[in-house]
């Protein structure tokens, strides 16, 4: 049965391969794989949250503060400072061997429980993560260039969450 629970430190390094296989079968995520326990456990983390069925790590997902980069990029696509609560959902993966089972959709609702005022950011080429994020009720709010590697952008598409849970499809 699959459990959807807080992460423990004792998950971090099964969620680190299973990262290492979804970014070797679907190149996600575009940076952090040379360390994923660290990417995991980054700067400005809150909460973390893992699909597990019995020992074995399914899926992931986090809340963290946004940075001075994402707080700039919200700022000038909303029109104004997001606020003061907003959190980004991020470095949510789903094992390959598990995908198309709910499990990506229960680990956003799971994250979204803790809090309403939510953004993301999620790369172009992501097309199945848009989709799930649209199906969920989620609106784009922008486009911007993300940068990472060696000087090296994609186009990525910002999203903010429904603002209440009665408002999810």
């Amino acid at each position: 049965m699959i459990e959807y629970r807080v992460r423990r430190e004792e998950d971090l390094e099964a969620c680190g391969e299973v990262l290492t296989q979804v970014h070797a079968q679907d190149g996600y995520p575009v940076e952090g794989v040379a360390d994923p326990v660290g990417w995991l456990s980054g700067v400005g983390m809150l909460a973390a949250f893992v699909a597990s069925d019995e020992d074995e790590v399914l899926g992931h997902v986090a809340l963290m503060t946004p940075s001075a980069g994402e707080t700039a990029t919200l700022r000038a696509l909303l029109g104004h400072n997001p606020p003061d609560d907003a959190v980004m959902l991020c470095r949510l993966f789903v094992h390959p061997r598990h995908r198309n089972s709910g499990i990506a959709e229960r680990l956003v609702e799971t994250a979204r429980s803790v809090t309403k005022s939510q953004f993301l950011e999620v790369l172009e080429k992501d097309v199945a993560a848009i989709r799930l994020y649209e199906r969920l009720g989620w609106t784009l709010v922008g486009t911007s260039s993300h940068g990472y590697g060696d000087d090296e952008t994609m186009l990525s598409y910002w999203y903010k969450a429904p603002a209440r849970m009665s408002e999810w499809p």
